[in-house]
């Protein structure tokens, strides 16, 4: 089931106050990523579903670059974005610019060295003709370098309601990536968040806004069997348990 930009745009407004401390897992993917890049100097970056700056603090303070372009689909993500710079020499050098757009509907006109995303290519819904259009939109030694969540995130999410959202396999990535002619690794991390209870797990899937479990219609009797169905499955002495999975792709021009 593939959910409506306008629905992922409004879900993502929504959580732009409480994102940023709530995105834990998040944040860890955005170091892992950054910990992948070659040290090199990147003349302009681009960093497509930027939210509010989780992985932007993290290229400004690790990496070294000329100019940096920050874009999301939500403007109120944008917007904290923005007011968390501001106040940065890197900004009030003009070297800082943002806009707002979505990320499938990208008209580059320049070469980027780097163009970086974290957590939002699984909400493109033509990966193959995004990634295509980006590495085409890279220098001459230019890098792509993104995470996306793979087919075994939120596996028991699944397991337990029947419904969930659809994420990519390794082979599918592995095939578009070839697509672009380009030299790729491909990287699948998993890590485990531990719950007190389910409700409060659901509740921080609004909070970031993620939604779990699709935009299916929820009675409160199917809620309540399935909060039964899965702490009876997934409670542990650390409480209830959820696998976030995900690959770190880096791809060089």
């Amino acid at each position: 089931m593939q959910i409506s930009k306008d629905s992922i745009q409004k879900s993502f407004s929504k959580a732009s106050k409480t994102y940023e401390n709530s995105a834990c897992v998040q944040n860890t993917m955005a170091h892992e990523l950054v910990e992948l890049l070659p040290k090199v100097s990147f003349e302009s970056v681009l960093e497509i579903g930027c939210g509010t700056g989780l992985l932007s603090s993290l290229i400004l303070n690790n990496l070294k670059l000329s100019s940096l372009t920050l874009n999301d689909l939500s403007l109120d993500m944008l917007n904290l974005c923005k007011e968390k710079f501001e106040d940065t020499a890197f900004f009030k050098e003009n070297k800082l610019h943002f806009f707002q757009k979505d990320a499938d509907k990208l008209e580059l006109t320049k070469p980027y060295s780097l163009i970086i995303s974290n957590a939002c290519f699984q909400w493109l819904k033509d990966l193959e003709q995004d990634l295509l259009n980006y590495t085409e939109h890279l220098d001459s030694e230019g890098v792509l370098a993104f995470t996306i969540f793979s087919k075994d995130n939120f596996h028991e999410l699944k397991e337990c309601s029947g419904v969930g959202l659809e994420y990519i396999d390794k082979d599918t990535l592995e095939t578009i990536l070839e697509k672009t002619q380009c030299d790729y690794s491909i990287e699948k991390r998993e890590l485990i968040s531990y719950y007190p209870d389910v409700k409060t797990m659901l509740r921080s899937f609004k909070n970031t806004g993620v939604s779990g479990l699709t935009h299916s219609i929820w009675t409160k009797s199917r809620l309540n069997d399935f909060i039964k169905t899965y702490e009876d499955k997934y409670t542990t002495c650390n409480g209830v348990k959820l696998t976030w999975s995900y690959y770190l792709v880096v791809v060089k021009k």
